[in-house]
């Protein structure tokens, strides 16, 4: 009974730990500008037409001032994997209509976050112009995205990895007996 009891503690800590980041919501069709503080491994889901795209930040490279996104259209059976460096615009046409559907800017990055706009586009590939835009509040300035206190993916693993090798010990333990 204790070696069953052993194993499955075994199989429970060894067995793959998901590492996933926050989901963040949009609907460019009710607000077609959004500005979200996104971290490495956050997903970004864009209701945008009558379809959802989904975008995740795989990896920040802050001194290069470069982030690497996978782009994940609904309808497709592969990702599309985008690099963006700082205060660059990439325009994407989600329908294959030749026409932009939507904007993504990297406005500011920090180690492990980015600071992304996400705006949508009309039918003739121009920027939707919001009320704010109209009475003259149109520039949407970027401020430096700061460090927070929350836990990232490395404490995560180092966390893991304790976890494992504290139950590795236990385990040889018990077994030595």
């Amino acid at each position: 009974m204790k070696k069953v009891l052993i194993l499955i503690i075994l199989i429970s800590l060894i067995s793959p730990v998901v590492l996933a980041g926050e989901i963040h919501r949009l609907d460019l069709n009710k607000n077609p500008v959004e500005v979200r503080e996104i971290r490495e491994g956050d997903l970004v889901e864009i209701s945008i037409g009558n379809k959802t795209q989904k975008i995740i930040l795989k990896k920040v490279l802050f001194p290069k001032n470069i982030i690497n996104l996978a782009l994940f259209i609904e309808g497709s059976d592969t990702p599309s994997y985008i690099s963006m460096s700082y205060n660059q615009q990439m325009r994407l046409d989600f329908y294959n209509d030749k026409v932009d559907d939507m904007i993504l800017v990297l406005e500011s990055l920090s180690p492990e976050q980015a600071r992304i706009i996400f705006r949508s586009m009309d039918e003739k590939g121009n920027p939707v112009i919001t009320n704010q835009e109209i009475g003259g509040l149109s520039k949407i300035t970027g401020e430096e995205v700061k460090g927070n206190n929350a836990p990232n993916l490395k404490t995560g693993i180092i966390i893991i990895a304790s976890i494992i090798i504290v139950g590795l010990i236990i385990s040889f333990i018990f077994l030595k007996k």
